[in-house]
């Protein structure tokens, strides 16, 4: 292959790692292009994580959904009142996971968004969608707000 071709073919690939080289900050250029699927195959990144590992992030991703479920039942004051032990044992959970994942190195974390990247981004964006309705009543934010706040995403 010439490199004109190879170039052409695969510099669409190559630019989103470059530019984040050129234009971010250090951290995030150590975990950027992995967070992208740049970097390795999910498959690849998961068997270079230690089962430690392995088992925070199922943690930290069941205890969200348990969070977010838990919350899109909640319509009411009572309904906030009765569900608040649950929801302290799953923000306990995720708080948990989070203390063992908040603490990996760049290339660790990499590797974590590389093989789980999706599926937290979909648990995030699900309990941010929860959240936001709860905040926007005066009244569950009132009775569930001080367990919400302890939950810290991973990104």
């Amino acid at each position: 292959m010439t490199t004109r071709r190879f170039a052409f073919r695969f510099a669409p690939l190559l630019a989103p790692c470059l530019a984040l080289a050129v234009l971010a900050p250090a951290p995030f250029v150590l975990t950027g292009c992995n967070a992208m699927g740049g970097g390795m195959s999910p498959d690849k990144a998961l068997a270079m994580l230690p089962e430690g590992v392995k088992t925070a992030v199922g943690n930290y991703l069941g205890g969200l959904t348990d969070v977010t479920k838990l919350l899109g039942g909640i319509t009411n004051i009572p309904g906030a009142q009765s569900a608040l032990p649950k929801l302290l044992g799953s923000v306990n959970k995720v708080a948990d996971a989070n203390k063992l994942l908040g603490g990996l190195d760049s290339g660790m974390k990499g590797n974590v968004l590389s093989a789980f990247g999706k599926e937290l981004g979909e648990a995030n964006s699900g309990f941010m969608g929860q959240l936001s309705r709860i905040n926007g009543d005066p009244g569950l934010s009132g009775v569930l707000g001080g367990a919400l706040k302890q939950i810290q995403l991973f990104k």
